[in-house]
């Protein structure tokens, strides 16, 4: 996706409990790495040779604790015009009684955040709501450093 928007040098770390990718790219690492114990697997020395700006993707395992501790994480290596994504918050919304285990864990998460760090992001409303209020995967997900 980043060479499809003419982006050829960028740099994709990712990081799983178990990593899974049946492919190799010079340009992806795939770390092993607890999203509760991120500074094990992102120590602050790799964070720094990552170029700017960041786009920070938290898909992990869409519960509060994990959510939460990844935004508390980067919170503290973000720089203005770096973002930070929050996936899934619309479990809350799904129908399926199994959506209900992850008890709106994105959006407690971004909520909780914002109320401990909000003059420190913005959330961009332009990508939140680009196909109407908040349609979209990650409603008030995508956070903006300023």
């Amino acid at each position: 996706m980043l060479v499809a928007h003419g982006i050829a040098d960028a740099r994709v770390l990712s990081v799983d409990i178990e990593p899974l990718a049946a492919f190799t790219d010079p340009r992806i690492t795939f770390l092993q790495g607890d999203a509760k114990r991120l500074d094990a697997v992102l120590p602050a020395a790799l964070l720094r040779q990552c170029a700017r700006p960041w786009l920070v993707i938290e898909d992990s395992s869409h519960h509060y604790p994990e959510s939460s501790a990844v935004l508390d994480y980067f919170h503290a290596h973000l720089q203005p015009g770096d973002y930070i994504v929050v996936e899934d918050g619309v479990v809350s919304q799904l129908s399926g009684a199994h959506y209900r285990q992850y008890q709106d864990g994105p959006n407690r998460a971004v909520a909780d955040f914002l109320a401990r760090h909000g003059d420190a992001y913005e959330i961009d409303a332009a990508l939140c709501d680009q196909y109407g209020h908040n349609a979209t995967y990650n409603p008030n997900g995508w956070l903006r450093r300023r």
